[in-house]
């Protein structure tokens, strides 16, 4: 049984987005210890998962969660089934948006990034990036790419986002150095700290075409 998926990176339900990263919860869904893929994989530990019939790669599976990759060519809707055992889940309608913005936050959710300040520290309370500074990041659901994607790839040169990439930092638009897919289902956002912006845990929103990610994840400034 599928009882809910959310981003994987943000935790946030609603309508996916080819190439995201999300996450399956349920029951029954897979074997009773973790099962973690060598990078991803179809049919991970006797998992098959599918989206409108097209199989996904997986990059975890147990019998609670799988972590799961939308297919690129999803379509217009994302019906999903798991099987495992023999045994197949009711569908789970889910929606399809051209992209989900997620952040790798340390939570999973609100709070502080997963992000790499400029002279190579972690980004963090007692090792913030200085105004003028910048940061690296990351996330998923940034949709289709340049060239196109193809599922499960191993990615030797980043890809470019088809849509426009916006980052605002406690309010403030921030200058995008780049934003690119380093692998499957993982962009790496560079973003450079206004010169103006509020210090201390502030709160970062990125942007990826029209819609935008949590509003409560946060960076730390100094």
């Amino acid at each position: 049984q599928i009882t809910g998926v959310t981003n994987a990176a943000s935790s946030m339900t609603g309508a996916v987005a080819p190439g995201e990263f999300v996450s399956i919860y349920g029951s029954s869904l897979g074997p009773a210890k973790y099962a973690v893929a060598a990078g991803s994989q179809k049919g991970l530990s006797g998992v098959k998962v599918t989206f409108n019939g097209i199989e996904a790669f997986l990059t975890l599976a147990s019998a609670t969660q799988i972590n799961a990759l939308v297919p690129y060519l999803v379509g217009s809707k994302a019906d999903l089934v798991v099987q495992y055992n023999g045994m197949t889940s009711d569908v789970f309608p889910l929606a399809v948006t051209d992209a989900a913005p997620g952040i790798f936050t340390q939570q999973y959710g609100p709070g502080q990034i997963w992000a790499v300040n400029n002279d190579g520290s972690f980004n963090g309370a007692s090792t913030p990036v200085a105004r003028g500074g910048w940061v690296s990041l990351w996330a998923t659901g940034q949709g289709l790419v340049n060239p196109p994607g193809q599922d499960g790839e191993a990615i030797s040169t980043p890809k470019n986002i088809q849509l426009a990439v916006k980052v605002t930092i406690g309010g403030i638009d921030a200058q995008v150095l780049g934003a690119v897919l380093i692998y499957t289902g993982e962009i790496q956002v560079n973003v450079v700290i206004p010169g103006n912006a509020p210090t201390g845990a502030v709160p970062l929103i990125l942007t990826v075409g029209t819609n935008a990610g949590r509003k409560d994840a946060t960076i730390a400034i100094k």
